[in-house]
């Protein structure tokens, strides 16, 4: 790339990465390819008033205008997921699927038979689930106390007065699986480790909802619940994953984020690593968006990749090879069009500034030019050069303008290609680039 800013840059270098662009559904310009002479040059016909410096100035801003869409497109393809632009929606609609899909399943449980299970019944009389039992039968008081006094489960000696019921189990796998939850994120991150006390503690806890559900799923009626569970758990499992993905760009990060984007998806499904993903795209999404000029050329590559542990992130991510590369490229790509936008369209120049513009230019590009038969470059030789100089006056700057922020690769190449033949045969005159710049153009429109 510096080579390119240098100005050494041959035709044949600007044909493949106009053809690289045209591959990855990136509209560059000759304008980027072409190294800093090219740029000052697209500089002067923009600074300078006429037609040409509206042409310039179109050019560009329409480009922005597609910046944002193009960055999140290079981030999904190569993350792996779509985002929606609305990630509150979408978490919304995990857990509204959950309970719509169950609800007629949860719905039975009270028309099903108590639970005469002799696993069921010593677990239920252990202290700790006696405590959730009659703290939620004392709340249950506190607000049916006008419908009478309700079928409390324990004897005075924390016996058991009758079978539980499907309810009363369920209400245990929730509290309990509540605060599992919550022991589990120990740390600030997902990923933090837990202290071996807390970790005994969660699993004493998950043994005792393991083996309510296994004497429940073998009782009558068990099989309805076991669907219950199953259809409410599948999509909240998704939106944790979810969530997770969005947690994890949601802020620029740091190292520490980096960890956990990598060592994320060994503590998910792997059918839910999907959902990760898209969370994953629905942050980026939020933090390309969030420069909201679209004509300023704000960079969209910044928020995302504008650092070293930004890029590591976003890679991290994007775990296919081949796909991040790609992504990449996009990005590498668009990071530059941004630089070349934001030179061109940079700053004011006085009136004398406008005046050695005009007549230094091309003496600057032809110079950059290096010698040798092979270093035909995109700034030219003197010869192809100083024939631009001959129409570089006020009316015919737009045609300038035209071959340098075409955004049409198919005949950027084209001119390039004919350009090359036109120096091989020692044909480069004014009159002969401006009829290889129409015929280029109307070749590809034919």
């Amino acid at each position: 790339m510096q080579a390119m800013y240098d100005g050494n840059i041959s035709q044949d270098q600007a044909i493949a990465a106009i053809a690289r662009a045209q591959q990855l559904n990136v509209p560059v310009m000759l304008a980027d390819v072409g190294g800093q002479p090219v740029q000052r040059l697209t500089r002067s016909v923009r600074t300078l008033t006429g037609p040409g410096s509206a042409m310039v100035d179109q050019a560009f801003e329409t480009r922005a205008r597609g910046g944002a869409g193009r960055v999140i497109s290079a981030v999904e393809r190569g993350v792996g997921a779509r985002s929606t632009g609305n990630p509150a929606a979408v978490s919304d609609r995990f857990r509204e699927q959950a309970r719509t899909d169950s609800r007629p399943y949860y719905e039975q449980l009270p028309g099903l038979p108590s639970i005469s299970n002799a696993d069921v019944r010593a677990q239920m009389q252990t202290p700790a689930v006696q405590r959730i039992i009659q703290a939620e039968e004392r709340a249950a008081s506190d607000v049916r106390h006008w419908a009478g006094p309700i079928r409390t489960l324990y004897n005075d000696d924390g016996t058991l007065a009758r079978n539980p019921t499907f309810e009363e189990l369920d209400t245990v796998k929730k509290i309990v699986g509540e605060t599992i939850g919550a022991n589990r994120r120990f740390g600030s991150r997902p990923t933090d480790p837990i202290p071996a006390q807390t970790q005994t503690e969660v699993e004493r806890a998950q043994s005792v909802v393991n083996n309510l559900l296994r004497g429940a799923d073998a009782s009558a009626g068990g099989d309805i619940y076991r669907i219950a569970r199953g259809l409410y758990e599948r999509p909240m499992r998704q939106k944790e994953a979810f969530d997770a993905g969005i947690e994890q760009f949601r802020t620029k990060g740091d190292f520490e984020t980096l960890r956990d984007i990598e060592t994320m998806p060994e503590a998910i499904l792997p059918e839910n690593l999907k959902y990760l993903r898209r969370g994953q795209v629905e942050a980026l999404r939020q933090r390309v968006q969030s420069p909201n000029d679209q004509t300023s050329n704000p960079n969209r590559v910044a928020p995302i990749a504008g650092s070293i542990n930004a890029r590591a992130q976003l890679d991290a991510a994007a775990t296919n090879a081949n796909r991040r590369q790609r992504m990449n490229e996009r990005l590498d790509l668009e990071n530059q069009m941004s630089g070349t936008g934001n030179y061109v369209r940079g700053g004011s120049n006085t009136a004398d500034k406008l005046a050695e513009a005009g007549s230094n230019i091309i003496g600057d590009m032809a110079a950059a030019a290096p010698g040798g038969a092979q270093a035909v470059t995109v700034a030219g030789a003197t010869g192809a050069w100083n024939a631009m100089k001959g129409f570089f006056g006020k009316e015919t700057r737009a045609e300038i303008a035209g071959i340098l922020t075409n955004m049409n690769p198919r005949q950027s190449i084209e001119f390039l290609e004919r350009l090359k033949v036109l120096q091989a045969q020692g044909e480069v005159t004014t009159k002969a680039i401006k009829a290889t710049a129409a015929a280029a153009t109307t070749s590809m429109n034919e």
